[in-house]
């Protein structure tokens, strides 16, 4: 699992630069002990992942021929509760996002009838999709995406959310990694330079665009990000003095804000970690809260209000999975259960050549660690009921094995 360890570990140490770049313009303040926490969750990521299992990428698993008709009709089952919704929420075309995601936050959306179904539906969208992808046949791959980019668009307009974009991203990724991975594994240098100077060129074209969307209030734009209690506005104000200035500055606050601001969110709640009661793990496996066993937004709420209450930080935040998990089984839990994780994606990896269900469990938790910088995917309803589903999928299939 070196490979994946190394990945993980570069995902983290891309944010750590960008933090690190940041304090050029930033006030960053990182807590003692959230630091020891950090540090002690990659040394388990390090620890865990570093071992030597092997596979062959020429034997995975695959459907018999017959089998896939019934996956992609699964699919398509799926994905057609995402009509309904659509057809509800048509009043939302033409609508901005923030706009439509503002309502659908506000209004509590997503309880009725419809939204159940279609998040009950969720593991007949991302596990035919991933078990497409791994096939051989190239029209299966291209329903595969195709579907994806319709349900992404899709939420798009009946939630203003990017959930779908995100797990959908994520997957590929994780399955062009897996896809690729011995030609990768040889030329890691050279894969993680493009990768990061891909990073660097949707930054700065972000940028652009950000300044050519604002030229008539630019001015205003700058006057907005001066006034952001952590910038150190006597290096700001001499950045902007020169024509490249306002460039910089903007590629810096967008890759601090998008990237590099989760571990500080991270370090604010760790501090503050007793205002939020445990959650026991219903806060990350929240698909109970569509049942009404437990009531997840009230949790987020109080999550929020540290950051809104004590920080004056009133936008959705994303604080990585450690938040995350801490806010289910507190400090010394969360490294108990992030241990539990990092041993069930050793389980698929050693699995990988004997069950499907090992492959799709693996593209699961590789997905997760990757988007650990960010934020918890478990915190996400659909995708908590798949790997739910996914992981009782494998569990019944290393019992049958075993007892042979």
């Amino acid at each position: 699992m070196i490979f994946e360890r190394n990945f993980i570990l570069n995902m983290w140490l891309i944010v750590l630069c960008i933090v690190g770049l940041a304090s050029f313009l930033y006030k960053i303040e990182i807590s003692f002990w959230s630091s020891c926490y950090f540090i002690t969750a990659m040394m388990m990521v390090y620890k865990f992942l570093t071992t030597k299992l092997k596979f062959k990428l020429d034997v995975l698993n695959h459907p018999h021929k017959a089998k896939y008709n019934l996956i992609i009709f699964l699919y398509f089952l799926g994905a057609v509760t995402c009509i309904p919704l659509l057809l509800e929420n048509q009043s939302n075309l033409g609508k901005d996002w923030s706009e439509i995601r503002e309502y659908h936050l506000e209004n509590r959306s997503g309880g009725g009838g419809l939204y159940t179904i279609n998040f009950l539906a969720s593991p007949l969208i991302f596990v035919p999709y991933i078990i497409l992808s791994f096939s051989k046949v190239r029209a299966h791959r291209v329903i595969a995406n195709t579907v994806a980019a319709f349900i992404s668009f899709s939420f798009i307009f009946i939630t203003g959310g990017r959930v779908h974009f995100i797990v959908f991203g994520l997957f590929f990724l994780a399955i062009y990694l897996l896809n690729n991975r011995v030609v990768i594994f040889k030329r890691m240098v050279s894969f993680l330079i493009k990768f990061i100077l891909f990073f660097i060129l949707i930054v700065i074209l972000g940028s652009l665009l950000t300044l050519a969307r604002n030229t008539a209030d630019t001015s205003r734009l700058m006057e907005v990000y001066l006034s952001l209690n952590n910038v150190k506005v006597d290096v700001a104000t001499t950045l902007l003095q020169y024509e490249w200035g306002a460039i910089v500055f903007v590629m810096l606050t967008q890759a601090f804000e998008y990237v590099g601001q989760c571990l500080i969110f991270f370090s604010m709640y760790f501090d503050n970690y007793e205002m939020v009661p445990m959650s026991y793990g219903f806060y990350e496996f929240n698909f109970l809260d569509r049942f009404g066993i437990i009531n997840w937004l009230d949790v987020h709420d109080k999550i929020d209000y540290i950051y809104s209450a004590k920080f004056g930080i009133f936008h959705n935040v994303w604080g990585t999975i450690f938040r995350d998990m801490i806010v289910d089984f507190g400090i010394f839990g969360s490294l108990i259960f992030l241990f539990l994780l990092l041993y069930l994606f050793r389980l698929s990896l050693k699995y990988m050549n004997t069950f499907l269900s090992a492959q799709v469990l693996y593209i699961f938790l590789f997905s997760l660690f990757l988007f650990s910088p960010f934020y918890s995917l478990m915190a996400i309803r659909n995708f908590s009921l798949s790997f739910f589903c996914v992981f009782v999928w494998f569990l019944y299939n290393l019992i049958i094995y075993r007892k042979r």
